[in-house]
């Protein structure tokens, strides 16, 4: 750095205004000079006769690349001042990278992660502290009481918990705390506080003591108050109906036929001219009534046209009087012999499996009663032709085979 304490000296010393100028200005000049010879690096390449300009004389000028130094010595002059760059240096050894970083420790909120490098030997650790956790809330029913010792809730449902997450029971108005954290089975909770609220204070059935009572045209409604009080038209001012209510007090009164009144038919005008049955219902009073035959109102069967013939057949044989009989191809078996009084019949006692009966009655289509002395003993088969009548049983026993012909 150039010496200047003489020119300062100068200044300070200078009596006169031409001698004070001098000395500042001295001052400042090579204070400039100074500040110009000034180092300047890059990459362009200079040599003994490079050009000069925009540099000062003693300036010097690094070339980075080749990392030799140059001073201008004048005006497109410079000289080598020796290069700063060394000679090679031996080339190191190879060097190790990471292989792998592991968390290997955890203490509190505080982790230990190992760095294992490539050479299998060299390893390194660092620590991360971890924030704290949150309060997390839960919500349910399974929490309850106010007991304050830490307890299980087994049947709470909560997967995780962690000390001083809160527990809020909607119902009871209860919040608890998280003692111990762990899962439904481990974790320990304590009653913490209730949030429900204090009963409200007794009411008032006073009129008087309410606030924000009603008011009819900006007249609040407290007292005895009159109708002008209210500003509300005087009973002389409504029409007679607003206190009689009668609707014969009312004006302009509709003229209502006879029938608003008495709601009776026979009052009502234009009337249908209704046929005699529309108010007796009664058949005889109906036109164009239906010819019916006689059976239609008897039900008898004489009163019937065009009857069936039915035949009679006179039987003769054993049993009693010959009488009337009704022929159709069906035969009826009955092995309850019961009372038959006044019927024809015909009877054989045999030990047999089969029974023929002839009679001349007996046609193929006749109907056959049979009857045994034996409750169930019912014939497998009856066979019915002309004069002739044959009854069989799966058995040959003694029995007795009794036949009506009806």
């Amino acid at each position: 750095m150039a010496d200047i304490s003489q020119y300062l000296a100068d200044i300070m010393s200078a009596v006169y205004g031409e001698d004070v100028r001098g000395s500042i200005h001295d001052a400042i000049e090579i204070i400039n000079d100074v500040g110009e010879k000034v180092l300047t690096t890059g990459t362009a390449v200079i040599g003994p006769s490079s050009s000069s300009s925009g540099f000062f004389e003693d300036s010097l000028y690094l070339n980075t690349n080749t990392m030799e130094l140059w001073k201008c010595t004048g005006t497109d002059a410079w000289a080598s001042q020796g290069t700063l760059k060394g000679d090679a240096g031996t080339p190191g050894t190879d060097g190790i990278g990471i292989e792998d970083i592991q968390k290997t420790g955890t203490s509190g909120l505080v982790d230990t992660y190992t760095i294992y490098m490539d050479d299998d030997v060299t390893t390194y650790t660092f620590l991360v502290t971890n924030g704290a956790n949150g309060n997390k809330w839960y919500r349910g029913t399974n929490i309850s009481g106010k007991s304050v010792n830490p307890t299980v809730y087994s049947s709470s449902g909560i997967t995780l918990a962690y000390p001083n997450d809160f527990y809020l029971n909607p119902t009871e108005g209860a919040i608890y705390y998280c003692v111990t954290g762990g899962d439904a089975d481990t974790a320990t909770w304590s009653y913490d506080f209730t949030m429900t609220g204090g009963g409200g204070g007794g009411g008032t059935s006073d009129y008087n003591d309410l606030t924000n009572k009603p008011s009819i045209n900006s007249v609040t409604l407290s007292g005895a108050k009159s109708l002008a009080d209210i500003g509300a038209a005087a009973s002389a001012d409504l029409a007679t109906v607003a206190t009689t209510g009668a609707y014969s007090d009312l004006s302009g009164i509709p003229t209502l036929a006879t029938v608003a009144t008495t709601g009776s038919y026979n009052d009502l005008t234009g009337r249908p001219s209704l046929a005699t049955v529309a108010t007796t219902g009664s058949y005889t009073d109906l036109t164009n009534k239906p010819s019916l035959a006689s059976v239609a109102t008897s039900g008898s069967y004489n009163d019937l046209s065009n009857k069936p013939s039915i035949p009679t057949v006179s039987i003769a044989g054993d049993g009693t009087a010959s009488s009337s009989a009704t022929h159709s191809q069906k035969i009826t078996i009955d092995s309850t012999p019961t009372a038959i009084d006044g019927t024809t019949y015909m009877e054989y006692t045999a030990s047999a499996s089969t029974f023929t009966f002839t009679n001349a009655a007996i046609t193929a289509n006749s109907v056959i009663d049979v009857y045994t002395d034996t409750w169930g003993d019912n014939p497998s088969g009856v066979t019915v032709s002309a004069g002739s009548c044959s009854v069989a049983f799966s058995t040959s026993q003694s029995r007795t085979v009794r036949i009506y012909i009806r």
